[in-house]
């Protein structure tokens, strides 16, 4: 039921964010259980989840701010045969190796549970099946919104004069509550008007409607590609989906600016932001 993978996933999503569907080969499937309601009188029933790992793969894995993908896998010979994708993370032990965890869709193909340690003997994918790969489009399309968003905002704080505070981290989740944190401060006297600013700085970035820039490049020494995204002439090393063009963040809006140590969050908005809380 499983085999070794050692190369890191093809990541289709560096190159289009608005590639929603392709094909791949399974490389690896592992069953895992967590407690679940007993439907036996032992009571040693547990509920199977399962981990796809694929040769390449258009799901982004949660990292970098960003959440992770979710959609669909099917078997391209048994279009029945279908895979839900409920989280994808890249497995920290093996590098650049992203993992599809999830459930069968058909209850009938496999059993939901299974007594303790007794794993069923075959699962309904199998190394070298082929496989057709479908991510949420709306879900994707939002992350995507959001955390080129995020780095507008690092493009807005430059061009309103505060270069001394440095972009350390981002929370771009769909949740109301997006963020960018800088290394600074921000005087509690100045965090209104720094609000009006960086709102002005950004409506007129998005009026710019420039293209968003993505170059790749292979690094010698690792596995995995190095990848660097420009928006509004801010550039940074990301790993994330982005939109294609700044006239895609018409409606951000910068909301409120909160201390934190020794930094200061940075909060903001969409326009049309759907609040998803799963």
């Amino acid at each position: 039921m499983t085999s070794e993978v050692t190369a890191a996933t093809e990541r289709l999503y560096f190159f289009d964010t608005y590639k929603f569907d392709a094909c791949a080969v399974v490389q690896n499937v592992v069953a895992m259980t967590t407690k679940g309601p007993s439907q036996e009188e032992d009571g040693n029933e547990e509920s199977v989840k399962w981990i796809i790992t694929l040769d390449k793969s258009i799901f982004h894995p949660q990292g970098g701010g960003q959440p992770s993908d979710v959609g669909i896998i099917k078997s391209a010979s048994d279009q029945q045969v279908e895979f839900k994708v409920e989280h994808v993370l890249i497995d920290k032990e093996q590098s650049g190796i992203i993992q599809h965890t999830g459930v069968f869709a058909s209850p009938n193909r496999l059993l939901m549970y299974v007594t303790r340690r007794n794993y069923p003997s075959c699962s309904t994918f199998a190394p070298g099946d082929n496989v057709t790969l479908h991510v949420d489009p709306e879900r994707r399309r939002l992350h995507a919104r959001l955390h080129s968003a995020g780095h507008l905002l690092d493009a807005a704080m430059t061009l309103i004069g505060r270069t001394d505070l440095k972009p350390s981290k981002g929370y771009h989740f769909p949740d109301g509550n997006a963020y960018v944190e800088y290394i600074g401060n921000i005087a509690p006297e100045e965090r209104e008007d720094t609000v009006i600013k960086l709102n002005s700085a950004c409506t007129s970035l998005v009026n710019d409607d420039s293209q968003v820039g993505v170059v790749i490049e292979q690094e010698n020494d690792s596995c995995l590609p190095m990848r660097t995204v420009t928006i509004a002439n801010s550039s940074c090393p990301c790993g994330g989906t982005h939109v294609k063009n700044t006239s895609e963040l018409k409606g951000i809006c910068v909301t409120r600016i909160k201390k934190n140590k020794k930094a200061v969050k940075v909060y903001y908005t969409l326009e049309h932001e759907p609040i998803l809380t799963k």
